[in-house]
């Protein structure tokens, strides 16, 4: 099973503040999972699924003013 893994830090499903977590990535099974740090629950869905959220919410890779595109 090949899984990349990184931490990350936000809201992870809690009011309140952000706190510090784990997100991972099952190549194989193209499962996403995030698991908040000190907490045994975890939360999964699929990449595809993650893709079509950041794409349907409008998160566009804009250059920022003063750069240059190549």
């Amino acid at each position: 099973m090949s899984t990349a893994s990184f931490k990350v830090r936000g809201r992870l499903g809690f009011a309140g503040g952000e706190r510090e977590g784990t997100v991972y990535i099952n190549r194989d099974t193209g499962a996403v999972t995030v698991r908040p740090k000190g907490s045994r629950t975890t939360y999964e869905m699929p990449l595809s699924q993650v893709a079509n959220f950041v794409c349907e919410k409008g998160y566009q890779n804009r250059p920022t003013s003063g750069s240059e595109e190549g």
